[in-house]
């Protein structure tokens, strides 16, 4: 009987946690938008029922981030985390699945390839007070995936461009810049629904200036190469250490 129990104890922990819906809390600059945006910064907040995403700041990108994008199918799975984002993000986007068809909707994963570009980004000067705050809270991690599915229309354009680049959109407003032979077009993210994310922690060094920067930028729970560090505290205490010698 405890068995029984266990098993069900399980699935139901395991509906709760594999189901989550992303709630935004906007940050005091009110934005409008109800999606997260590739390219921000941010904090998780999870709780049994509820993926909370906190917006904390959003970096100027003066110069266009190569992505890496993948067109993907639907699962059961991450058709229920659409669904219950899609509510949350109050979207009208449709998107027909039926698990028994052969052929299924599909979504995107917009990925920041070069990664190259965005600490350079987030160590440049327009980025003084972002920096600053990545510094003093190293629980903060910038948003450098995103799941998102698009209406039939957005998502032909997209798979049609040569290369798809995250741009600055306006004022704290982030799109994706598709290049073709001949055109370019900035879709908004937040015309999608964003379902799934991933952040993206800063690694931590001091250069030849004695200035702290950022050197690398690892997955969540990964660490930091070696002579990096995901608190900058670290280093200090290094510097202190050296100092007494």
């Amino acid at each position: 009987m405890k068995v029984f129990y266990k098993i069900v104890l399980s699935s139901l922990l395991l509906l709760l946690f594999g189901c989550k819906p992303i709630t935004i809390s906007q940050n005091p600059q009110n934005r409008s938008s109800q999606s997260i945006d590739l390219g921000s910064i941010g904090i998780d907040k999870n709780t049994i029922l509820n993926k909370s995403f906190i917006y904390k700041g959003f970096p100027i990108y003066d110069e266009p981030l190569r992505l890496s994008v993948t067109f993907i199918d639907f699962t059961k799975h991450t058709y229920k985390k659409f669904r219950a984002s899609k509510t949350v993000q109050a979207s009208k986007l449709k998107v027909n699945y039926v698990d028994s068809l052969e052929v299924k909707p599909k979504y995107f994963s917009f990925r920041i390839s070069d990664v190259v570009g965005l600490i350079k980004t987030l160590n440049s000067d327009n980025n003084i007070n972002t920096k600053d705050m990545l510094e003093v809270n190293s629980n903060l991690g910038v948003v450098t995936n995103v799941l998102i599915a698009y209406s039939e229309e957005i998502t032909k354009k997209i798979n049609d461009a040569n290369a798809v680049f995250l741009v600055q959109n306006g004022f704290n407003q982030y799109g994706f810049q598709l290049n073709t032979n001949e055109t370019q077009e900035v879709i908004p993210i937040n015309q999608g629904v964003v379902f799934d994310y991933k952040l993206s922690k800063c690694c931590w060094q001091e250069s030849s200036k004695h200035e702290l920067i950022i050197a690398d930028l690892v997955d969540e729970g990964a660490k930091c190469p070696y002579k990096t560090f995901k608190s900058p505290k670290y280093i200090k205490e290094e510097e202190k250490d050296y100092l007494k010698f």
